[in-house]
């Protein structure tokens, strides 16, 4: 799955569950911006977790991404590659 792929995916994700802007988080707007707070963080973090079945390991707020693509960069790194294989699988 390519970085734009997982992008659209957690941002559509985000919009649904959160109810924020996905344009806004598309164009890499910080989550610190958006009103994400370590609690909100948290929130994603477990929410990602259980619909894309990745583990954040150790992850804590102060290692959190701050924007998007950060965080869909460390999702690619965590993603099984069978998922990688089928990215229709994962949907909010």
């Amino acid at each position: 799955m390519q970085l734009a792929n997982i992008k659209e995916k957690i941002a559509a994700c985000l919009e649904k569950n959160l109810e924020t802007d996905k344009q806004k988080l598309m164009s890499d707007t910080p989550f610190s911006e958006l009103d994400y707070d370590s609690l909100t963080m948290a929130e994603v973090i477990f929410m990602l977790e259980d619909e894309f079945n990745v583990k954040f390991d150790n992850l804590s707020s102060t290692d959190y991404p701050t924007n998007l693509t950060e965080l869909a960069k460390q999702m690619l790194q965590l993603m099984p590659a069978a998922s990688m294989l089928h990215p229709e699988a994962q949907q909010c």
